[in-house]
């Protein structure tokens, strides 16, 4: 004996479309944030955005002036302020960082 359901994709999209939200609220919760609510990124975090490792992102913040925001102990970074930066190099072969 076999049971058929049959979905209407229609009732069904406000549960997707709540859990979906409730999801990314959770997500945003977990990660820090100023105090204006804008997302801020980890080390780790920030250097995959950037394609270096931790040390090379540590390096680029001491000797390449690279922005971060220190926050409880902790060093973070603001995405808007990585494009930025790396906008601002972009194209510049005397840049070594």
């Amino acid at each position: 004996m076999s049971v058929r359901i049959q979905f209407d994709h229609e009732e069904l999209r406000p549960l997707v479309e709540l859990a979906v939200e409730a999801a990314v609220r959770r997500l945003l919760a977990e990660r820090p944030a100023e105090k204006e609510g804008r997302v801020l990124l980890s080390k780790r975090q920030a250097a995959e955005a950037l394609g270096v490792s931790p040390s090379t992102l540590d390096r680029l913040r001491r000797d390449a002036g690279l922005p971060c925001v220190k926050l409880d102990g902790l060093v973070l970074f603001r995405p808007e302020s990585l494009r930025a930066w790396a906008l601002a190099r972009e194209g510049d072969s005397t840049n070594e960082a």
